[in-house]
């Protein structure tokens, strides 16, 4: 084994590990980020490894052989409370709930709802923010992605033909099964209302 080195005043909480690249969750020593001077690393997410596809987020398809901090930590606001990585993608859960996903996409598995398109820069699932679920944790498969909302709900995307995504080994389309289970949510909330 080898040590791996992370930003001074910080601990790795969470490692997960795709086919060939391995993303980190860390979290800060410290519980003020001015302590002692050190760089506030809180929810950030360091990744390194085969890039082939762009899912280490840093805009090229080069690979790193050193761990670097993911791009989205730049653009956000929010920290960073759960990673999952599949065969060649990245999914990062901000503390908001919403989901950042980057790299392959040829199953449908970072719910871009691009068809075969994938991602070298991270972008949020804007599907899942205008569905009102509030996204807690991730994980992944080789082409699938797993969510948990705060309220219990289950999301699937990617590849199923083996039942993976548990709804059905010809559906993989992302927002196809969202659509369908927004649809659901509004019939039962209009029957409630006494809408029809």
């Amino acid at each position: 084994p080898t040590v791996v080195e992370i930003p001074r005043g910080a601990y790795a909480e969470k490692l997960v590990a795709g086919h060939d690249h391995t993303t980190v969750l860390l979290r800060s020593l410290f519980s003020q980020p001015s302590q002692r001077g050190v760089t506030d690393s809180e929810g950030r997410v360091m990744l390194f490894g085969g890039n082939s596809q762009g899912q280490l987020g840093n805009g090229t398809l080069e690979d790193k052989f050193q761990p670097e901090i993911m791009a989205l930590n730049h653009m956000l606001k929010e920290r960073i409370v759960d990673v999952g990585a599949g065969g060649s993608f990245t999914v990062a859960v901000t503390s908001k709930g919403e989901v950042m996903t980057t790299g392959a996409n040829d199953s449908g598995q970072i719910g871009l709802g691009d068809a075969l398109q994938g991602t070298k820069v991270p972008r949020t699932i804007y599907w899942l923010s205008k569905s009102g679920s509030t996204i807690k944790s991730v994980a992944c498969g080789r082409d699938h992605t797993v969510l948990t909302s705060m309220a219990g709900h289950i999301f699937t995307m990617g590849k199923g033909e083996h039942g993976q995504l548990g709804h059905g080994p010809a559906e993989r389309d992302a927002l196809a099964a969202v659509a369908s289970w927004i649809a659901r949510r509004q019939q039962r909330l209009a029957q409630r209302e006494g809408r029809p």
